[in-house]
């Protein structure tokens, strides 16, 4: 049941709530793990969240067949429960998260042997790996932190029009710090190179408000645990936007090649993976 209940949870992508709320999913589960009849009971005011969980549900199954010694399917309910939004100024977020943050993060740059905080931060978002990096940007680059990717949207490959789905690949800068609904860093997608690209491709509605959060969903945007955004909100916010810059890459490309047919993809795209891994290869 252990092996349910977290497969379930690492699924659950709900939309924050003015209030926790607790939604109480059901399901049956066959020998073979696999569900059927995945319904909320009692449905409240909550319908999105409520289809949330029940895809949850139906993303994470198969499930391990149930024991011998179940001779049929069982019945199984779970208890999950939505984070609230925050409503919180930047400044009361920093006030609220920023002790125990920096703590965590003067140890980091303890480890790496250089002082907090660093002149420059480098945030490199790794798409198949699902992990962001956090890099000091001065002159002695260091890793300061690897934090997996909690949800994720969308293909290797980069972003191209509103509603894709797709986390944007390329080289940003970090516009400001968001604290109203969760810990959030703004993104300037589309930034040049992409209103370039798309103006060859005779594209318009390239999207926008791509942001890295915490959280657990994902809509085109990167997103790491509450816990994980707390330390590189502060780290951003005691270094600076302008001092801070994004990657996004489909993959480590210091290291390898992403797995993507080039032949579907816009013609520009080998050009941008060679200006993106130039870019990393400056980072140990």
């Amino acid at each position: 049941m252990r092996t349910v209940v977290s497969k379930v949870r690492k699924n659950w992508a709900p939309h924050r709530t003015s209030e926790p709320l607790k939604i109480r999913v059901s399901w049956q589960q066959h020998k073979d793990g696999s569900v059927s009849n995945v319904h909320v009971i009692n449905p409240g005011k909550t319908p999105s969240n409520e289809k949330e969980a029940i895809s949850a549900v139906l993303k994470s199954a198969p499930f391990d067949p149930l024991p011998t010694s179940i001779s049929k399917s069982v019945d199984i309910e779970l208890h999950l429960e939505t984070t609230p939004v925050l409503r919180m100024t930047v400044q009361k977020a920093i006030e609220t998260y920023g002790p125990a943050a920096r703590q965590a993060l003067r140890e980091r740059c303890r480890l790496a042997g250089i002082s907090y905080p660093p002149k420059r931060l480098t945030l490199i978002g790794l798409k198949q790996e699902k992990l962001l990096l956090l890099y000091s940007g001065d002159d002695q680059r260091k890793l300061l932190g690897s934090f997996p990717l909690v949800s994720y949207s969308g293909t290797l490959g980069p972003k191209l029009k509103q509603g894709d789905l797709q986390i944007p690949e390329g080289i940003y800068r970090i516009t400001h710090l968001e604290s109203y609904n969760m810990l959030a860093l703004g993104v300037n997608y589309p930034n040049v190179t992409d209103r370039i690209n798309a103006v060859a491709d005779h594209r318009t509605k390239l999207g926008s408000d791509i942001l890295v959060h915490g959280g657990s969903l994902s809509t085109g945007c990167l997103v790491v645990s509450n816990e994980d955004m707390e330390q590189v909100f502060v780290a951003v916010y005691d270094v600076g936007c302008a001092n801070t810059k994004l990657i996004i890459a489909p993959c480590d490309l210091r290291k390898a090649r992403p797995d993507i047919d080039m032949k579907k993809q816009p013609k520009w795209l080998p050009d941008l993976y060679k200006s993106i891994r130039a870019q990393m290869l400056n980072y140990p």
